[in-house]
């Protein structure tokens, strides 16, 4: 994933986390370049959150 050359820290954690970090995070460092990169690794996180579950539940089905 690209670096932003934003001073912000790249939001991380839970969902909960993510927006306290957000809510927290100047608005002069939140560019639009930051806030597409963090909403990059939100999808990111919840797609391989999706796979995991998907592969849990397609090994409880009975065949």
């Amino acid at each position: 994933m690209k670096t932003s050359a934003s001073p912000a820290a790249n939001l991380t954690g839970s969902v909960d986390q993510r927006l306290w970090q957000l809510s927290t995070t100047p608005k002069s460092a939140q560019t639009a370049g930051w806030l597409r990169q963090q909403l990059d690794s939100a999808l990111e996180a919840w797609a391989k959150d999706r796979t995991t579950l998907d592969i849990d539940l397609e090994g409880r089905e009975d065949f």
